[in-house]
């Protein structure tokens, strides 16, 4: 993953600057991630689904793919209330999630 290319793909999508996108995708992961875990803990299935189907298309507008399929399999879990499967994929979709605030976390810092 580099970020530049990250940051890139989302300021294409949102039509704004690199800057702006980077610290929007940011923010827009770590809030999706956030409403995940709330919605694990709280056993909500149908906010489960509405989270990974957020996550998913921030994933689709900043080009990850990996992070893209597990919300969407994290969605697919809620939808037919497979439990086992949506700890696994919501717990992947953090540890993908937090891989890629920090590369774009670490890339900004390098930067300054």
């Amino acid at each position: 993953m580099d970020p530049e290319t990250l940051v890139a793909c989302f300021s294409r999508a949102r039509g704004c600057s690199r800057d702006r996108a980077a610290v929007d995708l940011v923010e827009s992961l770590a809030t999706r991630m956030a409403g995940l875990a709330r919605a694990l803990a709280d056993a909500d299935v149908q906010a489960l689904e509405d989270h990974a189907k957020r996550l998913q298309a921030t994933a689709s507008a900043a080009g990850l793919p990996r992070l893209q399929r597990a919300a969407r399999a994290a969605a697919h879990c809620a939808a037919v209330k497979d439990q086992v499967g949506l700890a696994a994929t919501v717990g992947r979709c953090r540890r993908l999630g937090e891989a890629t605030i920090t590369l774009l976390w670490t890339a900004g810092q390098g930067a300054e």
